[in-house]
């Protein structure tokens, strides 16, 4: 008997649609000075010593009940001085899916596809809602000579099973 092919299709959201839980951690002098979106993706250059949230909103489509599988998640980026992608949580509507915590990931994630850039759903999972992909990013001191501890967020993808 042949093994089954299953055929995988990648959803992805540019970093310039990124949702920040807590905007006032990069406002300096109460004027956002610290954000800055391009073509590409955002910017991000954060107060010292902080951390804050990072949501992109996936759009899915059930027919009949039936969503689409979920097997991965990709957050692609780049990290300056002292900062850290440190979570990622993955939800379906209100409901959480999986948490993958304590990463402490850091560098220049934009390239390919790693294991600091992508996280799998296993065994893979329908949604039924609209689909959530959240992580974390700690910044710490500013390194002497440099802007502050930051992040460059290119985008996230969803992979799919189909």
């Amino acid at each position: 008997m042949l093994g089954m092919v299953t055929s995988k299709a990648v959803t992805w959201i540019p970093g310039t649609a990124v949702m920040v839980e807590f905007p006032k951690l990069f406002l300096q002098n109460n004027e956002e000075i610290c954000r800055s979106a391009k073509g590409y993706g955002t910017f991000f250059w954060a107060q010292e010593n902080t951390s804050n949230w990072f949501h992109f909103p996936f759009q899915t489509s059930a027919v009949d009940g039936s969503g689409p599988k979920l097997t991965k998640v990709i957050v692609l980026y780049e990290t300056y001085g002292w900062t850290q992608l440190t979570d990622v949580h993955v939800w379906d509507g209100q409901q959480p899916v999986k948490k993958f915590e304590n990463l402490g990931a850091s560098g220049k994630h934009w390239d390919d596809i790693n294991l600091s850039n992508s996280w799998p759903i296993d065994p893979p999972k329908t949604l039924q809602r609209g689909l959530g992909v959240s992580v974390k990013v700690s910044f710490g001191p500013k390194v002497i000579n440099e802007r502050g501890p930051g992040i460059i967020v290119i985008g996230a993808g969803a992979e799919f099973e189909a």
